[in-house]
């Protein structure tokens, strides 16, 4: 038997493992003692780590679409097939009539190979991933306030904080690991403060928790940065010294009424000034939030909302402190880092101002030079522009990397709709997904355990992953496939490994360019950015000055849900994730165990409302929301308040996202999937 060390493939957490194989199969997973990440620990998820690595559902050949049916087929004739139908589509119609998804599942390698293919092979901006439906707020906003995209300080270093307000996050279930430093922290004596329309499990161990109506963030940080400021609890110096703005945004809230406040949020005002009193005097005071502040039409502004509140205290750039977004999936970090986003190139230059950011015409030239051909300047389009571009019949093409978008999509319908008035579907997966389903070719890929590479995790952790079996069937990497079809198409990329690709990636991100295999491998991982061989990485960012130059506050204007309840959806409507699976659930759905506790979808309900409408727990009922129905089974909880449903994002089969709003933040892209207007009623059969 062999044992290899790499990185969980699950959350953006980016635990260290070890896995054993034994004739080329994975059959047991352990955790890492000796890391800074989980030390010696792993969630459910990570124990079951080895069944869908070789899960008989993996495929195995590349598969083509012939008499209206997906047929396997050799490597060279579904290469040979993509790439005339998509020289055909870039030249008859436009480059920008095709668009490439990223996955979050693939390698920093491949993810930078990913937006090389669309911008130098193709020729179009027009390549995102799925930072778009959760983190983009986080770049967007964090960027524009503070001038970094990622989380301010380590997932350890949450233990040196004296008050945690977590917001919009759920990490029992969603990083339960980083839940445990949390808990850490409580045992230690650290006050939590938890705002949440739910009763998450880490409630039982907060100080307070500010149950406050879905949708109503900005109304609650706005009250609770007006008593700060009333209150005379700023810290003016840090202010003074690294801040613009203030003023402005300081007269913004003097007519902000706390009572108004507890009108709109649902929590009492003096609750909110005592947990304003506890984040601005207990200090170090972290935040932490996830999805539930980024995935809203109002997501950018919730972000910089929260940034307000660590400028006008001085909490940031120092243990213990800081603003800190969780990210969900492995690598979704690092597809930022990447440049998978059709408005920046790797290392967060900007191609068109947003954001905050100005056109890098000294980036572009460098990239065009390393790159060895003419940069799109075109502004590309994010994936839900994408969808909709397919709907409108501008979109004729798509290359889906390991994302399926029929699950994870807001309104799963359109989706579907778009997808279908594709000229041409491209999809490499692990799986036969239904968004697989749905493709004229279909590639086979690697899981993260047949391959090498690196991730980056949630706190900027640049980690290896390393290679325990070979690959299954004829399936390959992400980077070999796009090469492959680089090359078909009049592009070569012929790369002799996942280090070659890395060195040219970091000639290109200035925050990678002191990071290498081999000081990896030595040091067994650096934080982001690491801009010199001989710099230990920066664990807590902006302490030595805000990295924008200064904090900038800004003006967040609270507004109602796109969707708000009426006689006909008289329920608010909100979704999550649950511990047993992730995501969209092709890994954790192929996984026994976890599949045993949760094999289908169901709807949280509060016990006042079952007893109104008559359901009972377990009982068959039918969701709705203006975008259709679903029939699922009831949990009657209290963890939910009166007024509220709340359903998981995990299941294929009665998914939630066909009930979904999406509504977008116009800043980022991201869809309100976080809130909707719907109804709940006893099913018949």
């Amino acid at each position: 038997m062999k044992r290899v060390p790499t990185i969980c493939p699950y959350c953006g957490t980016g635990c260290n493992i070890y896995l054993t194989s034994k004739s080329g199969k994975v059959v047991g997973v352990h955790p890492s003692c000796h890391n800074d990440v989980n030390s010696a620990k792993l969630c459910v998820k990570g124990w079951n780590i080895p069944e869908f690595i070789t899960h008989p559902d993996r495929l195995k050949k590349p598969l083509i679409r012939k008499n209206g049916e997906l047929t396997e087929c050799e490597w060279e004739e579904a290469l040979e097939f993509s790439a005339q139908k998509l020289l055909e589509i870039k030249t008859k119609q436009s480059p920008d009539a095709i668009s490439i998804i990223g996955s979050a599942r693939c390698t920093n390698e491949e993810l930078y190979l990913a937006q090389k293919f669309a911008r130098t092979t193709i020729g179009t901006n027009n390549i995102d991933h799925c930072a778009r439906i959760c983190h983009a707020p986080t770049v967007t906003g964090l960027i524009a306030s503070l001038g970094s995209g990622g989380m301010t300080n380590p997932i350890k270093d949450i233990e040196n904080a004296k008050t945690i307000f977590l917001i919009g996050g759920n990490p029992f279930e969603a990083h339960p690991i980083i839940a445990g430093h949390i808990i850490n922290a409580v045992d230690n004596a650290t006050e939590l403060i938890v705002a949440d329309p739910r009763r998450t499990r880490l409630c039982d161990f907060a100080a307070m928790h500010l149950q406050l109506k879905s949708g109503s963030d900005i109304a609650l940080i706005n009250a609770m940065a007006k008593v700060i400021i009333d209150e005379n609890l700023t810290d003016q110096e840090f202010i003074k010294n690294n801040t613009e703005k203030y003023e402005e945004f300081r007269r913004s809230l003097k007519d902000l009424s706390l009572a108004e406040a507890q009108f709109i949020t649902g929590i009492d005002e003096e609750k909110i000034r005592v947990a304003a009193r506890k984040y601005a005097t207990q200090k170090p005071s972290s935040i932490i939030y996830t999805l539930g502040i980024t995935e809203h039409y109002t997501g950018t502004a919730n972000v910089r909302a929260l940034a307000n509140l660590t400028l006008l205290t001085g909490n940031i750039g120092k243990p213990g402190s800081g603003i800190n977004p969780l990210r969900g999936q492995n690598n979704v970090q690092g597809g930022c880092d990447m440049g998978v986003a059709p408005f920046m190139l790797p290392g967060y230059k900007f191609i068109n101002p947003l954001c905050g950011g100005k056109s890098d015409r000294e980036t572009i030239k460098k990239y065009e030079e390393v790159c060895r051909a003419p940069f799109p300047i075109r502004q590309g389009l994010m994936t839900p522009q994408m969808i909709e571009g397919a709907l409108n019949g501008t979109m004729k093409a798509m290359w889906i990397i390991g994302e399926d978008l029929l699950t994870t999509e807001a309104n799963a319908h359109k989706t579907r709709k778009a997808l279908e008035n594709l000229d041409f579907l491209i999809v490499s997966d692990l799986f036969l997904t239904p968004t697989a389903q749905m493709a004229d070719v279909v590639f086979p890929a690697c899981s993260f355990a047949e391959k090498e590479g690196t991730f980056t995790n949630t706190e900027r952790r640049v980690q290896r992953i390393n290679k325990v079996i070979e690959p299954l069937g004829e399936s390959k990497s992400d980077l070999e496939i796009t090469s492959l079809l680089s090359s078909k198409m009049g592009y070569p990329m012929k790369y002799k490994s996942f280090e070659e690709v890395f060195e040219e990636m970091k000639s290109l991100t200035p925050q990678y360019e002191g990071i290498s295999y081999k000081r990896l491998e030595d040091k067994g991982s650096l934080q982001w950015p690491c801009s010199k061989e001989d710099s230990g990485g920066t664990p807590i960012l902006h302490r030595e000055g805000i990295a924008r130059g200064r904090g900038e506050f800004y003006v967040p204007e609270f507004l109602e849900p796109r969707e708000t309840p009426d006689a006909e959806f008289p329920f608010y409507l909100s979704t999550g994730r649950i511990l047993f699976h992730y995501n969209c659930s092709s890994m954790s759905g192929r996984t026994t165990r976890l599949a045993r506790e949760f094999s289908e979808n169901f709807v949280m309900i509060n016990p006042e409302d079952a007893r109104r409408l008559g359901i009972e727990e377990h009982q068959e009922v039918i969701v709705s929301t203006r975008r259709g129905e679903i029939s699922v089974r009831a949990k009657v909880t209290d963890e939910t308040a009166p007024g509220l449903l709340w359903m998981p994002i995990n299941f294929y089969k009665s998914r939630t996202n066909l009930l979904t709003n999406d509504a977008m933040d116009e800043k980022s892209g991201v869809s309100e999937v976080k809130v909707c207007a719907a109804a709940i009623k006893r099913s018949e059969t």
